[in-house]
């Protein structure tokens, strides 16, 4: 097999494993922004003791950036084409 046949055959495979890493990046990202949103939304069960009030009402102020963030990773996400239709 000629090398320029070759590459022509490997080449999507290494496009689409570029895809797949981009696409996970993506994924892991949201998630750990979806994690931090969660644990505010269960902070707010959490006893009303003066420690868990003060770092809740933290959490708290932090919510509107992060609900931007997860918002920008998700569209960021519908982006990519699902790699394993192709």
């Amino acid at each position: 097999m000629r090398p320029k046949i070759a590459g022509d055959n490997v080449a999507p495979q290494f496009l689409m494993l570029s895809r797949k890493r981009a696409a996970l990046s993506t994924l892991e990202a949201l998630q750990e922004t979806l994690g931090e949103l969660n644990d505010i939304a269960v902070g707010s069960e959490m006893s009303s003791a003066s420690v868990a009030e003060a770092i809740h009402q933290e959490q708290l102020s932090r919510v509107d950036e992060l609900l931007v963030t997860a918002e920008a990773q998700y569209r960021e996400l519908t982006r990519f084409e699902p790699f394993w239709r192709t």
